[in-house]
Formats: C-alpha cells, sequence, structure tokens
C-alpha cells in the first residue's frame, strides 16, 4: 500500500492552538497541516469539541425537514404517518454517527 503525499495532510487534536507539527515526508516536504477536516461524513476539529458538527447537522436536519415540508405538513395526511416520514427520513440525517 502506498500513501499519495499530495493528498496527506495532518491535524494536531489540542487545547493549545498554539503549537505547530513540523512533519515531513520521506522526500523532506513538510505536509500541511489543518485544523478540520471531514473524515467518513463527520466533521472532526483540531480541538476536539463538536459545536460545528451540531451546527452541520442541525443545518443538514432542517433542509431534509424543508424538503419534505409540504408532505409532513399536510393535515390530510395521518399524523403516524407523517410521524413515520419524519422518523425514517430527517432524525437519520441529525442523528447520523452520534453518540449517546
Amino acid at each position: 500500500m502506498q500513501l499519495n503525499l499530495k493528498k496527506t495532510k495532518v491535524m494536531r487534536v489540542s487545547r493549545n492552538s498554539k503549537c505547530n507539527l513540523k512533519i515531513t515526508d520521506p522526500n523532506g516536504v513538510q505536509l500541511e497541516q489543518v485544523e478540520k477536516f471531514k473524515y467518513l461524513g463527520t466533521h472532526v476539529n483540531f480541538n476536539a469539541k463538536d459545536d460545528y458538527e451540531l451546527r452541520v447537522r442541525i443545518a443538514q436536519g432542517k433542509n431534509a425537514f424543508n424538503d419534505l415540508k409540504s408532505f409532513l405538513c399536510n393535515k390530510s395526511l395521518p399524523f403516524s404517518t407523517r410521524n413515520k416520514v419524519l422518523t425514517c427520513y430527517v432524525l437519520p440525517v441529525v442523528t447520523y454517527n452520534s453518540e449517546t
């Protein structure tokens, strides 16, 4: 297995935001240090706080709800049907990769 060093980035996870890493590849080129990145659909931040991830998930949930708003707010449909659609299509967007 080979790493693509052009795509490889490093991130330091620490409460101290002032320290920088100096990591180089075998050719002596310094790898780019980032403060956040997206890994398997989840935003990872250098200080290990979930504030940004929560805002993103809530925004995605609002978008999913707005996409189905005409269906979910239709009073002529039974509440149980609307609740099932909400549970199946909107809540998983908000709760994806969340832990209890």
